[in-house]
């Protein structure tokens, strides 16, 4: 007997707020500890006592849904499994083809402003439009503004947001007439980003810093 199909149906942990995904005709398993994987193994021909044998031995029983075997994995740690399978004459098949198993680390966000992405100068009542990006493997669960007048006090705002929980598009408006600046004064400012937690603490992303130059 042999595989002839494995679909895979990840579901993660309720943190990352991600909805489960799937994927047909996979094999190898790829994602963040904690998230459990459904594998649905299509044969050749009925089988018996079917089980997935893990790299360190350990045997998972696989479960005949009516001409599929279905199994469930939780990803803790790097490692593979093998589909070892046996048919009604007693043929058997340990399992030809190794898949892996890997666990994706948490990475900080990828994080940019996007407009104005350079030191600029403006009037003291002008409106000035910030647009930033942010996005991250996992998930973005906070993108602020912070700015701060004449190098005082950071102030943070949270950008209006738009996109997906892993691709994020900011907006702000920072109105120069409602900080009080007098020509001569600069006002900093720059985006920050944190990603969802995994039962950790967050991890946070900055951009570049940019000066407006009050003129």
């Amino acid at each position: 007997p042999r595989v002839e199909q494995i679909d895979l149906r990840y579901e993660y942990p309720a943190a990352f707020g991600l909805k489960p995904r799937i994927e047909e005709n996979g094999g190898d398993v790829y994602g963040p500890p904690g998230t459990t994987v459904t594998l649905a193994v299509h044969t050749d021909k009925p089988v018996a006592n079917p089980a997935l044998t893990l790299g360190d031995g350990t045997r998972v029983p696989l479960i005949d849904g009516g001409g599929v075997l279905n199994g469930e994995l939780t990803i803790a740690d790097d490692g593979s499994y093998r589909v070892a399978l046996a048919d009604g004459d007693g043929l058997r098949n340990p399992g030809e083809t190794e898949y892996f198993i890997r666990t994706l680390e948490d990475r900080p966000p990828h994080l940019r402003i996007l407009k104005p992405a350079s030191d600029r100068k403006a009037t003291s009542i002008e409106e000035v439009n910030v647009e930033a990006s942010a996005d991250d493997d996992f998930g973005i669960a906070a993108l602020d503004l912070v700015y701060a007048v004449r190098g005082g006090e950071e102030k943070a705002v949270p950008f209006r947001r738009e996109g997906s929980r892993l691709t994020v598009n900011g907006q702000r408006t920072i109105y120069l007439e409602d900080l009080g600046v007098q020509p001569g004064d600069f006002v900093t400012y720059y985006a920050r980003a944190r990603d969802v937690s995994r039962g950790k603490r967050s991890s946070e992303a900055r951009s570049d810093i940019f000066f407006l130059e009050v003129t």
